[in-house]
């Protein structure tokens, strides 16, 4: 199929009425017919269909980095933006440096196929401002179920050559993680307020800013905290080797793990904490740690990742003491 493409024309000074790319692609892979990349990483996501992004870079105008050489872009599918929500494209679009960067954050500088890729521990410099905001790739195979995510996002295909980089497909937008640590995630958000008093009253802080290896912070949200019996939290708070044992049971060493790679039910995921690991279970209403549910989930910072739990989580051996 040859497909005229005049966004492209514009970019390259070219005329639309003589440009024609080469979109034919073999139905049983998904991939282009032709062995030798010829089209760019603009051309080859024009032929693949991937239109809503390629209006959001152009909306922005930030299509031409699409065109830069040694890229690598993970772009989120049609589907993908249409889960978008109304809320957030308002604020997009009311917020219009937020929401450039944003889709900029989608392209790494350097070209790199997914076995290329550092798990976790390496992040990759983006196209969004300020100079040397960051990303990450996480692969969850040998842990829970054999997939792998950008920044949260799950990676559906990967390793689309073009002349001057490479494309992935993800089935979500990414959120934009900022040069913000665990502790500085939870200090932005005012529904951690107690909990951040409690890190900061037994002098956990360095586990929540450290940059290796990165973690996962179950962080109780205040209203969390407020459904404990009357007096717990107060019980709790006084005796400071309690609390300290409830709060690095929250805090997994094991990487970022994103909500794609939690959603195992039956999985245990060690903790900090030497009195126990979680335990995962998926239900019809989301992703469920022990006895408490997941409510915000993939606050993406550069030394892990946190969710939002509605519930204080606890070892037996502390719960025990607390309420017996």
């Amino acid at each position: 199929m040859y497909t005229f493409i005049p966004i492209i024309a514009v970019l390259c000074g070219l005329s639309a009425a003589n440009l024609q790319l080469d979109c034919r692609y073999d139905p049983r892979t998904g991939r282009p017919r032709y062995a030798d990349s010829k089209h760019n990483v603009l051309e080859m996501a024009t032929c693949m269909g991937h239109t809503s992004y390629l209006e959001a870079l152009e909306e922005t105008g930030s299509l031409h980095i699409l065109l830069n050489k040694g890229i690598t872009a993970w772009i989120p599918t049609n589907d993908a933006f249409a889960k978008i929500s109304t809320a957030t494209r308002d604020f997009w679009h009311h917020h219009k440096s937020y929401y450039k960067n944003l889709m900029k954050y989608h392209v790494i500088k350097g070209r790199y196929n997914v076995q290329d890729l550092v798990n976790d521990v390496e992040s990759y410099d983006t196209y969004a401002e300020p100079c040397g905001t960051r990303a990450r790739y996480v692969n969850f195979d040998g842990f829970s179920k054999n997939i792998s995510v950008y920044m949260g996002a799950v990676i559906n295909s990967t390793n689309h050559q073009g002349s001057n980089g490479v494309i992935h497909i993800l089935d979500d937008v990414v959120k934009l993680m900022m040069n913000e640590t665990i502790l500085k995630v939870i200090q932005k958000h005012s529904q951690f307020s107690k909990v951040l008093e409690a890190v900061k009253s037994v002098d956990l802080n360095d586990r929540l800013s450290a940059d290796d290896p990165p973690r996962t912070f179950l962080a109780p949200s205040d209203d969390a905290i407020s459904k404990l019996p009357d007096g717990a939290w107060e019980k709790l708070v006084s005796n400071p080797a309690a609390l300290t044992e409830v709060l690095l049971y929250h805090i997994s060493p094991l990487g970022s793990w994103y909500s794609a790679g939690l959603a195992v039910d039956g999985m245990s995921v060690p903790t900090l904490s030497k009195k126990g690991n979680w335990t995962i279970r998926v239900t019809d209403d989301g992703i469920q740690v022990d006895k408490g549910n997941l409510v915000i989930t993939d606050l993406p910072a550069t030394n892990g990742v946190v969710h939002s739990i509605d519930t204080v989580l606890m070892p037996k051996s502390v719960r025990k003491w607390l309420y017996y």
